[in-house]
């Protein structure tokens, strides 16, 4: 778990040195390393999927996800 935290943190902090320079790009690089990093690190009955919307029992759609755990 300290592995983990530790690549988290480092992902964060390279993150945010990258918003200052270019903000689109920097969330787009966010968006596709944390589903890397949670397929790594939850176990595989649990799939990751990005860009989705929840619909609820009542039919009712969320606003667009950028990733869900199913």
């Amino acid at each position: 778990m300290e592995f983990l935290k530790r690549d988290i943190a480092q992902e964060y902090d390279r993150i945010q040195t990258r918003v200052r320079e270019d903000p689109g790009t920097a969330g787009d690089q966010a968006g596709e390393n944390w589903p890397s990093l949670l397929k790594n690190w939850l176990p595989a009955n649990y799939p990751i999927v990005t860009k989705g919307r929840i619909i609820s029992c009542e039919g009712k759609v969320s606003p667009p996800v950028d990733i869900l755990v199913i």
